[in-house]
């Protein structure tokens, strides 16, 4: 419904991605009977880069997140197959989490979409539009190379958002 209505697209990792925040969000529903004006699926990219990057499968601790292509058959009982999209391992994603007791959010921050804003980023994310591979290889290994693959606190990243603000 996400998709539908425009505000994103969904990504390797099975979360929804949107242009500003990437994959950190949280969707809920309004039901109104209001009359409204409808928007439709804006694609950005993002499938086209995830066929590319799989940083989140490679970062995943408990490999619940699948290599390759997308598919039309999930994992398991907790996946509804039928449509092409990547479908993760939620009975394993949920035992690891119930194994260290906490949420995990690996994938979320490594995602190359989880950037702040920033004009480097920006430039980033206005390339990634116009679905090239090869510079979608570029940008996955540049990512690699300024050390993003690897985790940093959520402060770090509120911090340089609001330095990005303030210019």
């Amino acid at each position: 419904m996400a998709m539908a209505a425009g505000l994103g697209e969904q990504s390797r990792m099975g979360l929804l991605v949107t242009k500003k925040f990437g994959p950190r969000i949280r969707l809920c529903k309004v039901l109104t009977d209001m009359p409204v004006k409808t928007d439709k699926y804006q694609p950005f990219g993002v499938s086209e880069f995830c066929r590319t990057c799989e940083v989140c499968a490679e970062k995943c601790p408990s490999q619940s997140i699948p290599y390759g292509p997308p598919t039309e058959s999930g994992k398991n009982i907790s996946n509804q197959s039928g449509p092409l999209k990547w479908y993760n391992d939620h009975e394993r994603c949920f035992n690891y989490w119930a194994s260290i007791r906490t949420d995990c959010s690996q994938c979320i921050r490594v995602c190359p979409f989880n950037k702040p804003l920033s004009k480097i980023h920006d430039l980033s994310r206005f390339m990634i539009r116009f679905k090239w591979p090869l510079v979608n290889k570029v940008l996955v290994q540049l990512d690699s190379i300024l050390g993003y693959h690897s985790t940093y606190p959520a402060s770090v990243f509120w911090n340089e958002l609001n330095r990005y603000r303030k210019n």
